[in-house]
């Protein structure tokens, strides 16, 4: 038991559990002070104007607490210098001023003055004890120390002659109050008497405080006479009775003030579902008013336009009314008055429209009884009302429960307003939902629109110079099929002359004529042959030269490419744009699922950026126009920026980015944007090849050879490498154009061969290295100092 004890006062003396302490109480105070405002005309002036001050000054005592708590907390002040006497003198003047809420219900010059002179004395006393104690406390707990006792005995004091009063003065409901005093005066004697010697704090005080400061709201109810009890019979039966005006006023008010409806306005204040909301305040403002039924009504747009019921509590029965619809046409009167926002107050005995009559076969009644209409506006135009019948009871309503609840009708339509506005709000989320699902397959489509056309470029720039290898191997076959020709027929006229030689004293005159046709035949032959392999060598020659020389778009080509890119970036700003819009959410706040989809449209829409400038970059390297501007480039800052441009594909991943630089780096001469853009394209590159939540390094040193300096930077994936066949055609331009996709490559395949054409212009080289199932790294070797160009 003792262990539970002190587990419980380790919470209530220390921080944070002190915190929670201190918000308990100033809660159940806070709660008080806004269901007393609320509730505020149906009280006496006099006597709810004492309870808000009361409560207003036990409010500030608990947040000035509070407050201290937390900065000494945070080291901003001194705990043990300060907050003892704090603690000490709040509880003092907690007790007072509880005391004179309870004592002194109506205005009391006696029990003013006690009250003010005590808090001055306890403000007095506050004073002194805290310099003394900033004096002598220095190493010592304020727990059994003097100053400790003089503030308990205080407030002992206190409170037994307020126990003592509430006997003696006997006001309404003193039985709450004095067992919240005998609960303060108990926690005091406790401490004096079991409290330990050490610490600053007082758990018992402390705890019994906590159970006392939830009694305040009692102070709301304390009146006279019994709250009555309605049932159907019971209303029925005193409907056959007159009562007076000042009885049915007597009886309102003791009803409004009902535990049940304090209740009801606090059980409103939690809701947070427009239904919800509706219902409350058709029960909060029925228990208020003591009306049989109350509904929630939406203003027509005519005067015999439909008139909808929203909700409805039924007080007799203590239960929910579901929305209905009534036709305009049965009940003119309503209709009609709530169209033009104007206030209706029937009474029996008075002259009610025939309409009535419908309202009370509508909702199954006999008879509606009295009724009273307060509209609602809203932007100063009729939004709806309050409809209050007693059609049980039969009381009638009177022109201070008119102007009553009119007084208060600018809050409740603010209420129901922005109940209805959350429910817009809601269905407009749904359909801001949907556009964005609708976004996203725009995005799609067009990001698949994209590849097609940057596959078509490609195959347009490509189809040239694939039909010169066509031409160039079919020239060769035919070169060779020539040779083997040639060879044949040499043969055949060596084997003929040879034939010749042997028969040189043939006599036959036909076979020497024949020999000799034969063998011219085979001459021309050889000519025609040699003439054809002459023109299929200067073709072979032509054609390697073409091949050799480097790849030239045409202009009209890079127009074209330029064309389309320039309306191809046009809708991709809208869409980042729009984008952008919606996560920095200008236009509604997101849940965690939009927001994830927005950040991959964000990913996307980036990646679109990023080919269509590899595309421009291959087009301007196409035309040969490379210009190179060396200058110092510090290292660090490249690789800063070259990191935000693939934030967003590491980010979309969860890909961890591991940088290893030296502390002192010499300062690179070569062109900033070429050097950015070849860090750029190796990230992009790793990105893409590493899987989520991989990991990719970029590691920088800078080494000497031959009295030059060279830098060595290398980027490491985690994507299960690359295999050996397919290393040597990394770096072609179309590879991943003419092939199928290869593991462990993250680049479309061109950003790569850019990479390698701007190393190879910086005088450098940059090759991979990888292993199969683990990563694969590529490396760039560039000079730190170009070489200088040496003087003919």
């Amino acid at each position: 038991m003792n262990n539970m004890l002190d587990t419980v006062f380790g919470l209530l003396v220390a921080p944070p559990g002190n915190l929670i302490y201190h918000l308990s109480l100033a809660f159940s105070v806070f709660a008080s002070l806004q269901v007393s405002w609320i509730n505020r005309r149906n009280a006496q002036p006099a006597h709810i104007g004492r309870i808000l001050l009361g409560l207003s000054v036990l409010l500030v005592a608990q947040l000035l607490h509070f407050l201290s708590s937390g900065l000494a907390w945070q080291g901003v002040l001194n705990s043990h210098l300060f907050l003892p006497v704090l603690d000490r003198a709040i509880i003092l003047l907690s007790v007072v001023w509880i005391a004179w809420l309870w004592l002194f219900p109506t205005p009391s010059q006696f029990g003013d003055i006690a009250v003010g002179v005590l808090s001055a004395g306890g403000v007095g006393l506050f004073l002194f004890t805290f310099v003394e104690w900033s004096r002598s406390g220095l190493g010592v707990d304020f727990n059994a120390s003097w100053i400790d006792w003089t503030w308990v005995i205080s407030t002992t004091a206190i409170a037994f002659i307020a126990m003592v009063l509430l006997v003696v003065l006997h006001p309404p409901e003193w039985g709450v109050g004095f067992g919240m005093i005998w609960l303060a005066l108990t926690g005091a004697l406790m401490h004096l008497l079991l409290a330990p010697a050490e610490g600053d704090f007082s758990g018992f005080i402390r705890l019994l405080l906590l159970a006392a400061f939830p009694l305040l709201p009692a102070l709301l109810v304390r009146s006279p006479r019994a709250t009555p009890v309605f049932t159907p019979a019971a209303a029925t039966a005193r409907a056959a009775q007159p009562q007076p005006q000042t009885e049915i006023q007597s009886e309102r008010k003791s009803r409004s003030s009902d535990p049940r409806t304090v209740h009801s306005w606090l059980d409103l204040s939690l809701k947070s579902e427009p239904d919800e909301i509706c219902q409350g305040v058709a029960r909060a403002v029925g228990q208020t008013m003591v009306a049989d039924l109350c509904f929630v009504v939406a203003a027509p747009s005519s005067d015999t336009g439909p008139v909808i019921l929203q909700c409805g509590y039924d007080l007799i029965r203590e239960d929910h009314i579901p929305g209905m619809i009534l036709d305009g046409a049965r009940v003119p009167g309503l209709a009609g008055a709530l169209s033009r926002g104007k206030a209706v107050r029937w009474n029996s005995g008075e002259t009610k429209p025939e309409d009535m009559q419908g309202l009370s076969a509508a909702l199954g009644l006999k008879d509606s009884g009295n009724v009273l209409l307060i509209p609602l506006a809203k932007n100063n135009a009729p939004w709806g009302g309050l409809l209050l019948l007693t059609s049980y009871s039969q009381r009638p309503w009177s022109i201070d429960d008119q102007n009553y609840l009119a007084s208060e009708a600018d809050s409740l339509a603010k209420l129901l307003l922005n109940a209805q506005g959350q429910a817009d709000r809601q269905q407009e989320l749904q359909r801001f939902s949907a556009q964005l699902e609708e976004m996203q397959t725009v995005a799609a489509n067009l990001e698949h629109e994209n590849k097609q056309l940057l596959d078509q470029l490609a195959q347009r720039v490509q189809q040239p110079v694939g039909n010169g290898i066509s031409d160039l191997e079919g020239l060769m076959a035919l070169q060779k099929e020539n040779q083997e020709t040639i060879s044949g027929l040499q043969a055949e006229n060596e084997r003929l002359r040879s034939l010749e030689r042997a028969t040189d004293s043939a006599s036959d005159g036909y076979e020497m004529h024949y020999m000799e046709n034969e063998l011219r035949s085979s001459l021309q032959e050889a000519a025609r042959l040699q003439n054809l392999l002459a023109a299929s060598n200067i073709k072979v020659l032509e054609l390697e030269r073409k091949l050799g020389a480097t790849v030239v778009v045409p202009n009209e080509d890079r127009e074209v490419i330029a064309s389309i890119i320039q309306e191809l970036r046009q809708p991709m700003s809208s869409i980042m744009g729009y984008t952008d819009l919606l996560l920095a959410e200008s236009v509604g706040i997101l849940g965690a699922l939009q927001r994830k989809f927005l950040e991959r449209v964000r990913a996307s829409t980036e990646r679109l950026r990023v080919l269509m400038d590899d595309l421009i970059q291959v087009s301007s390297l196409g035309s040969g126009a490379l210009e190179l501007v060396h200058q110092p480039v510090d290292l660090g800052e490249v690789i800063d920026d070259a990191l935000v441009d693939v934030s967003s594909q590491l980010r979309e991943k969860n890909i961890t980015m591991r940088v290893d630089l030296p502390e002192e780096m010499p300062p690179v001469h070569a062109d900033r944007d070429a050097l950015q853009q070849i860090v750029s394209q190796l990230l992009q590159n790793a990105s893409g090849a590493t899987p989520e939540e991989g990991v990719v390094s970029l590691k920088a040193r800078v080494t000497s050879q031959n009295n030059s300096e060279f830098l060595t930077l290398q980027v490491t994936d985690s994507g299960g490498g690359i295999p050996l066949k397919d290393l040597p055609r990394v770096f072609a331009r179309r590879y991943r154009a003419d092939n199928a996709l290869v593991e462990g490559i993250g680049d479309t395949g061109v950003g790569l061969s850019i990479a390698k054409t701007l190393v190879e212009a910086h005088g450098g080289r940059i090759w991979v290295d990888s292993e199969m199932g683990e990563s694969s790294t590529f490396t760039i070797l560039l000079p730190v100092r170009p070489e200088e160009p040496v003087a003919e």
